[in-house]
């Protein structure tokens, strides 16, 4: 939600400060996922997955992600999973339909970096047995009528771990 301000002085984040507070204050859990926008954009996301690991030790760490940052996304993914002692990485990628809603959607361009930092991370499940790559579909009316035959082409073309289906709800009269 921020993308154009990462570079200022203060870009509108949670201070890491802030969440380290906050993940003293809850503990242990089982499940813990950095959730609000993009977390790959974030600067210091891997101390803030370590942050998460020593204080939390959550049994699933979980990401949503739009797979814009194949890079940043392979490495900050890679170097988690080396340090990572316990428990299991899953990332969420938001899909929204075939290329062309999804780039109508997400914007030009999306479908295939999230296809290309899908396709980059892949290998990594061959070397690390807790890594999981799921998929998320949220419908709306821009793709409700393509939904049901996606969701066969995101498991069969994306060898998808898991889909979660988000449903929109519009707030207005014969929605």
């Amino acid at each position: 939600f921020y993308k154009d301000s990462l570079n200022d002085p203060n870009p509108g984040e949670i201070p890491r400060k802030n969440l380290i507070k906050t993940m003293k204050d809850i503990g242990p859990v089982l499940w813990y996922s950095l959730a609000g926008g993009e977390p790959f954009i974030r600067n210091d996301l891997e101390d803030i997955v370590n942050d998460v690991h020593y204080y939390c030790r959550p049994k699933v760490f979980s990401f949503p992600t739009n797979g814009w940052y194949t890079e940043r996304t392979f490495n900050i993914i890679l170097r988690s999973l080396q340090r990572l002692k316990r428990g299991n990485i899953i990332l969420f990628f938001s899909l929204d339909g075939p290329e062309s809603i999804h780039d109508e959607i997400r914007g030009k361009g999306s479908f295939e970096k999230l296809t290309n930092t899908v396709k980059r991370l892949r290998p990594l499940q061959s070397i690390y047995n807790n890594l999981y790559i799921n998929f998320i579909l949220t419908v709306t009316p821009q793709n409700a009528e393509v939904a049901p035959k996606f969701i066969k082409e995101i498991s069969r073309d994306f060898d998808a771990d898991a889909i979660s289906i988000n449903l929109i709800r519009e707030h207005k009269p014969n929605a």
